[in-house]
């Protein structure tokens, strides 16, 4: 690592608020310098296990896929969290047509059910369906695709229930077509105590083994960042708005608008009881559910 470490997040506003005050300059770590550049994951994700970036905000379920292998020569970096990231208070959830007749989770039976990723968010709403509402994990048909093609899925009567998260999310919650039938934030924490933790801050496990000071000052600069964040929250919004790329948010150009988009999230940036018995408990979910395939692998897994 150089005197400058080399940090990535993604472009989407929701989680980058939290960055910015970093991402600007109006806060600096104590030791060291940091460069902050957005990456969409996978990409940001494949730059720290090749040893291009010294730290990037990783999704639980690729940090707990990545350390399966990373203690091989297969991946040559060590990914290693230091820090809590993106965690939902609400802006993920399962939406129904409003006229579907479908009123109650255990209605999802039989029922076709649209979800953007087979790991970390699949895991979290079979563990919601499986233990909040009775809902077996394959008494439901999962139908996985891009948040658009859910959006076109769903529109053309293909979907029974879509998951929504972010702008789509609010987007639905004000359309009178459709219903909300669970917020993934609210059960996960009548289920666990705790709010659902998505995204994790990860290091090279080198960088952070030779330079834990500078790694230290990093994570406190990141307590600093969103402290800004909360004490200047209209202002950041307001400096979105002013960016020639708009990039990641589509809704209508207002601060209003983006507040639904930015509010219901938080970045804790520690790593505490709480946040390490999430991974824990996800992680065992995970492993109920089929996530990470263990030796034997199937012929169709290992050849064409």
């Amino acid at each position: 690592m150089t005197e400058t470490l080399k940090f990535s997040t993604t472009p989407f506003y929701n989680t980058r608020q939290f960055y910015y005050a970093l991402e600007t300059g109006e806060v600096t770590p104590t030791l060291g310098d940091v460069s902050v550049e957005h990456n969409h994951s996978p990409r940001k994700d494949q730059l720290l296990l090749t040893g291009e970036l010294d730290a990037t905000t990783m999704s639980m379920g690729k940090y707990v896929t990545s350390k399966l292998v990373s203690h091989t020569d297969v991946v040559p970096t060590d990914p290693l969290a230091v820090a809590a990231g993106l965690t939902y208070q609400r802006g993920n959830g399962m939406f129904v047509r409003a006229d579907s007749g479908i009123d109650d989770p255990q209605d999802l039976i039989g029922k076709r059910v649209g979800i953007h990723d087979r790991s970390l968010a699949m895991t979290y709403h079979k563990a919601i369906l499986e233990d909040r509402f009775d809902v077996g994990p394959d008494d439901v048909e999962w139908v996985v695709d891009t948040h658009q093609g859910l959006a076109e899925r769903m529109e053309s009567g293909r979907l029974d229930a879509v998951e929504r998260i972010n702008d789509w999310y609010w987007g639905l919650e004000e359309d009178p077509d459709y219903e909300l039938l669970y917020d993934m934030g609210v059960e996960w924490d009548e289920l666990t105590g705790y709010r659902p933790l998505v995204h994790l801050v990860c290091v090279d496990r080198s960088v952070y083994d030779a330079h834990t000071e500078r790694v230290t000052a990093f994570v406190d600069a990141l307590g600093r960042s969103r402290a800004y964040r909360n004490e200047n929250y209209e202002a950041v919004l307001t400096a979105f708005l002013e960016e020639t790329d708009t990039g990641e948010w589509e809704g209508e150009q207002t601060v209003e608008a983006l507040r639904q988009v930015t509010d219901g999230v938080d970045c804790p940036f520690v790593l505490e009881s709480d946040q390490r018995e999430n991974v824990r408990d996800w992680m065992e979910y995970a492993d109920r559910y089929g996530v990470f395939e263990r030796p034997p692998i199937a012929d169709e897994r290992l050849f064409p």
